[in-house]
């Protein structure tokens, strides 16, 4: 079936995302805008998505335009996604970081967090692996450009389609409580989790905050022209040991110069030295 969203407004779409939010939606993308889009059309109670943009168009509803943004980089996520990075974290990279911690503060960064599995995935392996790090001065830190996202992972309460998408029936009984038809990771789990709204493309609020950061499957999405910028950013929130794991089809390779291989990996990197 041919798109029925028309080019003046697709390119629209393009620009809003590409402005609020750094995101490049590329050709060929009109399906996708118009299965996003339809249901936030039938909310506002509009005849479609012509007329949903024509009001941002009119009256440049920012609150709406937040709500395309949102509507359209609902993400894919599950828990323990890509296990072998969660094997190098527990394996390689926290007893590192462990070891050579003598103050007892520990962070570690979900960035593009959307609904919290990741982080509540990397709170249950700390709980688990780790569970000298409960007694120090320890915090998961998640964010999301998404408000609905947000909203979402401070609630908690997953379906069984979610849960079995990456954990396993013993884990699910170990680090969730049923709470009406939906399950939520316990509470010894999810007080290890702080949520903010951040959006990567605005001056971050950190400053040599993280140990480790999890960015993975978030910069595919980015305008190529600004993903450096993002990396430097990124890199000015770590310390000089700290540790960042990309998804498995992201690189940093040819992109930016901020981070150099650890250890031949291709998915985790560790800072180069700033530049006095």
């Amino acid at each position: 079936m041919p798109p029925t969203i028309n080019r003046s407004d697709y390119l629209f779409v393009r620009e809003i995302l590409r402005g609020r939010a750094g995101h490049e939606l590329g050709e060929g993308k009109e399906y996708l805008v118009e299965s996003r889009l339809a249901p936030l059309a039938d909310a506002r109670a509009l005849s479609g998505i012509a007329p949903l943009l024509d009001r941002i168009r009119s009256a440049r509803d920012r609150s709406l335009e937040q709500e395309v943004v949102e509507a359209m980089m609902t993400g894919e996520t599950s828990f323990f996604r890509n296990p072998s990075a969660y094997e190098r974290l527990e394996r390689v990279v926290l007893p590192d970081v462990v070891a050579r911690k003598t103050n007892r503060r520990l962070r570690i960064w979900s960035a593009g967090c959307s609904t919290g599995q990741e982080p509540y995935s990397l709170a249950m392996l700390v709980f688990e692996r780790y569970p000298e790090l409960l007694s120090w001065d320890f915090a998961i830190i998640a964010t999301d450009i998404s408000d609905a996202a947000i909203r979402a992972a401070r609630d908690a309460a997953y379906n069984d389609t979610e849960l079995r998408r990456g954990l396993t029936p013993e884990q699910i009984r170990v680090f969730f409580e049923t709470v009406g038809n939906r399950k939520r990771p316990r509470p010894e789990i999810r007080r290890l989790v702080r949520f903010e709204r951040i959006n990567l493309i605005e001056p971050l609020p950190f400053r040599h905050e993280f140990d480790i950061v999890f960015l993975r499957n978030v910069l595919i999405y980015f305008d190529p022209a600004i993903k450096p910028r993002i990396f430097q950013a990124v890199r000015d929130a770590m310390t000089e040991e700290s540790y960042l794991f990309l998804g498995e089809s992201e690189t940093i390779l040819g992109v930016s110069d901020a981070f150099r291989l650890a250890e031949g990996r291709l998915d985790c990197f560790r800072p180069v030295e700033e530049r006095v």
